[in-house]
């Protein structure tokens, strides 16, 4: 009697000592009628989620948003089932999984950047090629162009030349000579002829 009471006792203890386990869920969103017709599935690593959806662009890829939204979306909004497997495993095993999907999703975010970076570059060279050789051309919106305005009455009227973008011209002819637009444009102009890209 006395050893089966130690023998539970150390059961206990060592139930106690030992540590929780982890799991890793995959989920299951059941079809919809809609936008889901064959259904969707994500991981789940504690409240973040990560999961693969098509942009906007058509490339395929991982999002990460808290569990909180992902259910809301699927569940509520969508009312789609949403089935989850639970897998225990270890705090290496789950660490090492989840940095893969975490370091993924790092590495797609700053190819689709350098994607963005080089289109925006090749459609303002087509541009300005396009106006050197007197053809039309898609205009080139310009970021901060604001910071030139003081308020909505010191703005020069469409098409008239911007007082503060003149002052600006002068005090830079001033510091480094009349010629130093043209020098500028010829110098542009060269280092759009080598970075001309082909025809597509």
């Amino acid at each position: 009697m006395a050893a089966g009471a130690m023998l539970l006792a150390l059961g206990l203890a060592a139930a106690a000592h030992a540590e929780p386990a982890r799991t890793i869920d995959y989920l299951y969103i059941d079809a919809s009628e809609t936008g889901g017709s064959g259904g969707h599935a994500a991981i789940r690593f504690g409240d973040r989620v990560f999961h693969f959806q098509w942009t906007d662009s058509g490339l395929l890829g991982v999002s990460r948003e808290d569990f909180a939204s992902f259910r809301r979306h699927y569940a509520l909004l969508e009312n789609r089932t949403i089935r989850a497997i639970r897998i225990p495993v270890s705090d290496e095993t789950f660490d090492i999984v989840h940095e893969q999907f975490a370091r993924r999703r790092l590495i797609q975010h700053q190819h689709v950047q350098i994607l963005d970076a080089l289109t925006a570059d090749r459609r303002l060279l087509e541009t300005f090629r396009a106006l050197r050789n007197g053809e039309s051309a898609s205009p080139v919106a310009v970021e901060g162009a604001g910071y030139f305005f003081g308020g909505r009455q010191s703005v020069d009227g469409p098409g008239a030349p911007s007082a503060a973008i003149e002052k600006v011209r002068e005090r830079i002819a001033a510091a480094y000579g009349p010629v130093f637009f043209d020098e500028r444009r010829a110098e542009q102009e060269w280092q759009m002829d080598a970075l001309d890209p082909p025809p597509s």
